[in-house]
């Protein structure tokens, strides 16, 4: 009888360990994942030329095709999706985790999974789920754009002259634009974007001059400096106010196509999903206004129309 006694108070306490097990692993207001699931991944990137925050860097796993941006700290926390929700239950083995800005020279570092989740104290990655170094990205190009009148009326219907310049970081590199070709001059960068953003106006509007054809520059270490004039109707537009974005690809190996796709863009795409292609500029702004009674208020007609007065760029 005492080995029986002892045989099932051995069995109630493994009973009751397992049942503390499953407590402490599984969920309770959800489907049984477990709460210690290693789904995210923690880091920073800097800027290598400065060591200032990288914000807005696209940082992607290929294979599970998950990707996130960085902060305005530069600092980044990419998460999985559940096993169940990647291909084949979840994903085992080694990927590239990318780092990319189109004007900075992009990068990667491997990344080890098992069944759909992150291993921890495994290669770069710490015990605590952040990478052990923070990543330094080095600039391609400086884009510097200026747009002149940067204030129109609506009847207005001229010509709209954007300048840009680039500042080249390395010794060279290749460019994509669509330049335009004629008997009295070449303009660099014929097509360019009014988008409106998070600002006033419609959506975003194509600039181009009807010559425009796609080409491929090598640009030497350097400031390269260039102009393009746009006819426009300021009414065709509609008012409001608008980032001027020049149509400008960086060339680099190694930035993958399912990359690119993952942000709803190609390479080369000259339509607006190049938009969607995460770019560190100084842009300009153009507002479309209605005119205003100034009289007796002084003041230029900038700040008539209410746009924000800012130091314009050297170029």
């Amino acid at each position: 009888l005492p080995m029986m006694q002892r045989r099932f108070r051995w069995a109630v306490l493994l009973a009751a360990a397992a049942v503390a097990l499953a407590a402490c692993t599984e969920n309770p207001f959800d489907d049984g994942e477990a709460i210690s699931a290693k789904r995210n991944l923690r880091g920073t990137v800097a800027i290598l030329d400065t060591g200032e925050p990288a914000a807005g860097i696209y940082v992607w796993l290929e294979g599970v095709d998950v990707g996130t941006f960085t902060n305005g700290e530069g600092r980044f926390d990419l998460e999985l999706p559940r096993a169940a929700q990647q291909a084949n239950g979840g994903f085992t083995g080694a990927a590239n985790l990318y780092f990319f800005m189109a004007n900075l020279v992009i990068d990667s570092t491997r990344i080890i999974l098992r069944n759909g989740e992150f291993l921890y104290a495994q290669g770069p990655v710490d015990a605590g789920g952040a990478l052990r170094e923070p990543v330094q990205l080095k600039k391609l190009v400086d884009v510097t754009t200026e747009i002149v009148p940067a204030v129109l009326f609506p009847d207005f219907d001229d010509t709209l002259t954007m300048h840009v310049r680039l500042d080249v970081r390395v010794d060279a590199v290749d460019i994509l634009t669509k330049r335009s070709e004629t008997l009295v001059d070449t303009q660099m960068f014929a097509q360019a974007f009014l988008d409106a953003g998070l600002l006033t106006g419609p959506e975003v509007r194509v600039l181009s001059i009807p010559t425009a054809q796609p080409v491929t520059r090598r640009l030497n270490r350097g400031v390269f400096r260039d102009s393009s004039a746009f006819i426009i109707s300021a009414d065709s537009i509609g008012e409001g106010e608008f980032i001027v974005t020049p149509f400008l690809w960086v060339r680099q190996p190694g930035v993958p196509d399912p990359l690119l796709r993952s942000l709803g863009t190609r390479w080369g795409a000259d339509d607006p999903s190049y938009l969607n292609l995460p770019f560190l500029r100084t842009p300009d702004t153009l507002l479309i206004g209605a005119p205003q009674d100034t009289t007796g208020g002084g003041g230029d007609e900038t700040a008539a129309l209410g746009r924000p007065g800012a130091t314009r760029p050297d170029l």
